[in-house]
């Protein structure tokens, strides 16, 4: 009659990885990720933290950012899931942790910083302008 342990298509195929949906922003996972990011000419890293309706809407922020300056990597780190590395990021950029944050480098340095409302689109591009 019913087949509850019967795999359905859907249920065979992984979900896509957040990073792979379209408009998505890659993750940070380490160190390494975040050198490899700052060897950029330039670069931004956006610390997100999901559960936040501030940083949701920084997020949209930062996507349309991104849909409008394709050639800039952009990344993120997940602060709940990825506290220590956030954390570490802070001690390495002498900024200060908060959430939503960007952080904009060129040739690995530091060139500024955004928080909370303060992370728009239009405010990415004029601290790339400088």
């Amino acid at each position: 009659m019913f087949n509850l342990f019967r795999k359905t298509s859907s249920a065979a195929s992984p979900a896509p990885k957040p990073d792979s949906e379209p408009g998505a922003i890659p993750e940070i996972l380490s160190e390494a990720d975040f050198d490899r990011l700052r060897d950029n000419p330039s670069a931004v890293l956006f610390k997100h933290s999901p559960s936040c309706p501030v940083s949701r809407a920084a997020m949209r922020e930062v996507r349309d950012f991104v849909a409008a300056n394709p050639a800039v990597p952009v990344s993120l780190i997940h602060v709940v899931h990825s506290r220590a590395l956030s954390q570490r990021v802070a001690g390495i950029t002498k900024i200060r942790h908060e959430s939503p944050q960007t952080i904009v480098f060129r040739n690995g340095e530091v060139i500024g910083d955004l928080s909370h409302e303060g992370v728009t689109a239009e405010e990415l591009e004029t601290v790339l302008a400088r």
